[in-house]
């Protein structure tokens, strides 16, 4: 069976060749990025759009995480095999991660899916290797070695997807990719580097830091302000229509054992939280539940818009996009959250339900140099080959890039002349800001 869906993806190099990924050149028409820009803030919560503009303009790299949509479009117009996977929709470096589990086990894993949504495979190692080619450039290394970090990238892409596409089902399934299973792949000084920077270190820009709880006043418990991204909301009715959702629609979406589970927890507090550089300005609140013996549990209650990939492919399969982005989680991720479920909030707004973790990080691009980036890059191109293969597209996909290192020098080549436009991109965004067409937040 493999060796037939091996010819079946040779077979398509035919309608697209490999070298054809290498092309970039933006489209006549393409749409102005302050546009598309001010397009993506609708709908967010007008007094932190500034915020979101203000955290976009530190560099290249996070104006291009807070811009899926600008890369979408484009990836849109670039040549693809017609192979269709359960697709990330904002694979980047900084969404993957360390996130320690039940019993401290530490996965390594991606760790965001707002986007995800069938579409073609290639669209999301674009996407990965062009941030890793800003992730180095961010770091000062020279092209010759920015371009050697995104080869590494597509070799472990490459290299994991044969592996994975000869698994069997089942074990494919329940692959966890821990510190020891990369042991035969990179060397245990970076696995060290790596594990131990995401673990320890309080630096990690993705990290999800340990919310704190007290007695307020009454003597009830609460969530601890920490001004401006952890309050109280203001908006009291909002909040009533959000939890009555959360009590009545919610617990129908998780299973049975799950939501029996989070019965044992009774709601103490809501506090509104502001999310990375992606998400600024998007309806995000946490409730803290606390069981009889006061133990916590923090639940995430985070807006969902439609995927950013659907006008470029099709309309979602599910009706409630927080549904879409549980489904899509579960699919690509090892180890899932077993509180994932999602409801209806006011004015029809979707929210998608997670359980918020004290430990998850995901290490600060500063922290990097060439030799960890590169290891990075490797993991990152494993786990990325695990979720396409969990698709049924790994033979197709093996078959179709093949033994050469035809489809790697592609790449690398797309990668050094996307990360040139959002560059680009990211000096137009620049100016607008300077010419006061977006407003900043101040610091």
């Amino acid at each position: 069976m493999y060796a037939d869906h091996y010819q079946q993806g040779r077979l398509l190099r035919k309608s697209t060749p490999r070298s054809s990924h290498q092309e970039w050149t933006p489209v006549a028409n393409r749409a102005e990025v302050v546009e598309q820009i001010a397009l993506s803030s609708q709908g967010r919560i007008p007094d932190f759009i500034p915020e979101r503009y203000r955290r976009m303009s530190k560099s290249p790299l996070a104006f291009y995480r807070a811009t899926p949509e600008v890369m979408a479009r484009d990836l849109s117009a670039t040549p693809n095999s017609g192979l269709i996977v359960q697709s990330s929709g904002d694979c980047h470096l900084m969404n993957f991660g360390v996130e320690v589990k039940e019993g401290g086990n530490i996965i390594f894993d991606m760790n965001d899916f707002d986007q995800t949504h069938p579409a073609p495979w290639e669209w999301d190692v674009k996407r990965l290797a062009v941030s890793f080619m800003l992730a180095a450039n961010h770091i000062s290394l020279n092209k010759r070695n920015q371009e050697q970090v995104v080869a590494a990238l597509i070799r472990s892409y490459k290299f994991n997807l044969g592996i994975f596409s000869r698994m069997k089902m089942l074990d494919l399934w329940y692959l966890r990719f821990d510190a020891s299973s990369f042991a035969n792949q990179i060397p245990q000084k970076g696995i060290e580097l790596l594990f131990g920077t995401a673990t320890k270190s309080s630096r990690g820009s993705g990290s999800e830091f340990l919310l704190l709880m007290k007695k307020n006043d009454q003597g009830k418990f609460e969530i601890t302000e920490t001004p401006p991204l952890i309050v109280h909301p203001e908006n009291t009715s909002e909040i009533r229509e959000i939890l009555q959702a959360f009590h009545d629609q919610y617990p129908q979406t998780l299973e049975d054992g799950e939501r029996a589970l989070i019965e044992k927890f009774e709601l103490k507090d809501v506090v509104f939280k502001v999310m990375g550089v992606g998400s600024v300005g998007t309806r995000c609140y946490v409730c803290l539940m606390l069981n009889e013996n006061e133990e916590p549990l923090y639940i995430q209650v985070k807006e969902a818009h439609a995927s950013i990939l659907e006008q470029f492919t099709q309309p979602s399969a599910y009706q409630n996009h927080g549904e879409r982005i549980a489904k899509g989680q579960r699919f690509l991720q090892s180890v899932c959250d077993l509180f994932l479920g999602w409801c209806v909030g006011p004015e029809g707004r979707h929210y998608y339900l997670k359980q918020l973790r004290a430990k998850k990080i995901t290490p600060g691009i500063d922290v990097f140099d060439q030799k960890l980036l590169t290891y990075y890059a490797q993991l990152c191109g494993r786990v990325l080959a695990r979720a396409h293969a969990k698709s049924l597209q790994g033979a197709h996909i093996c078959g179709y890039i093949g033994k050469s290192e035809q489809f790697d020098a592609a790449i690398t080549k797309f990668a050094t002349r996307y990360a040139d436009q959002t560059m680009k991109d990211y000096e137009i965004f620049m100016k607008a800001l300077k010419e006061n067409k977006l407003s900043v937040s101040p610091q």
